[in-house]
């Protein structure tokens, strides 16, 4: 299930943005968490220098020599963020699960006629 959360106040984080953000919390590694989610270097740290612009205190920051060996860590602020953002995923799938099940079963139970039949 994919979850689009918008935030009146700031633009949109998108689920690619959060992705990185959890990559780089796991691998200490701008350029290894780019690689983990298939995405360039360059636009990994184009990616984190626009979620730092975002938010009033940066989610991530360089750590050693940072941009030449890519290393980065989250800052308090980043971890928290992922922290509500999965508060916020969980709570919505626990809500929703009886509500999302039935809709599946509505699916597969109707005689569904495919798209291109239409």
């Amino acid at each position: 299930m994919a979850i689009k959360i918008d935030f009146e106040i700031h633009p949109i984080v998108h689920k690619r943005d959060i992705r990185l953000l959890e990559a780089i919390d796991e691998f200490g590694s701008v350029t290894t968490a780019a690689k983990s989610i298939g995405i360039t270097y360059y636009n990994a740290w184009n990616t984190v220098a626009a979620l730092n612009r975002k938010f009033h205190k940066p989610l991530v920051q360089r750590s050693g020599r940072g941009l030449k060996t890519g290393d980065a860590v989250l800052t308090d602020t980043g971890r928290e963020f992922l922290r509500l953002v999965h508060s916020i995923a969980a709570t919505i799938e626990s809500a929703t699960s009886d509500d999302i099940a039935s809709i599946e079963n509505i699916i597969h139970e109707s005689d569904v006629v495919p798209h291109d039949q239409i």
